[in-house]
């Protein structure tokens, strides 16, 4: 009877710990749904979809914007590479915050490298860096040996 007393007074105990160290865990926790959500809402379909065109759009964007316009559709194209950018520059930043493991990984590295590759394929953002760096293009900057005068 001593024996049966004591399990039930340590069921009850051992519910009330687990009660209190679930409710001091909870604290601990708090993060751990929202960054759940995010993640799920990031890899949903509608992002998903998003994140595909705009892939679709950086990888062939400048070409067919070389091929099929002409110089009055560059500030379009130029717009839609740079909202591009911006979207990948997000999606990395909140895929690091939210995907354990996903920070300095070789997936991050891949996405951080063809991000930055839409760089040259901005002409604002090319024509920012050549005043930057002081840069004039000029007839003889096509030269295969510079100085030379051919």
């Amino acid at each position: 009877m001593n024996k049966g007393g004591e399990e039930a007074a340590s069921g009850v105990g051992g519910s009330k710990q687990r009660r209190g160290a679930k409710n001091a865990k909870k604290s601990d926790d708090d993060e751990l749904p929202m960054r759940q959500r995010v993640r799920e809402v990031i890899e949903g379909k509608y992002i998903t979809i998003l994140m595909s065109l705009t892939t679709i759009f950086a990888l062939f964007g400048d070409d067919l914007r070389l091929w099929l316009t002409g110089k009055d559709a560059d500030p379009y194209f130029y717009a839609g590479l740079s909202l591009s950018f911006v979207l990948f520059t997000l999606e990395i930043f909140i895929n690091s915050c939210v995907v354990n493991d996903f920070k300095f990984s070789f997936f991050w590295w891949l996405d951080i490298i063809a991000t930055l590759s839409l760089i040259p394929d901005i002409g604002w953002i090319v024509e920012i860096i050549a005043i930057l760096l002081a840069i004039t293009p000029s007839s003889r900057s096509a030269d295969a040996i510079p100085g030379m005068g051919y």
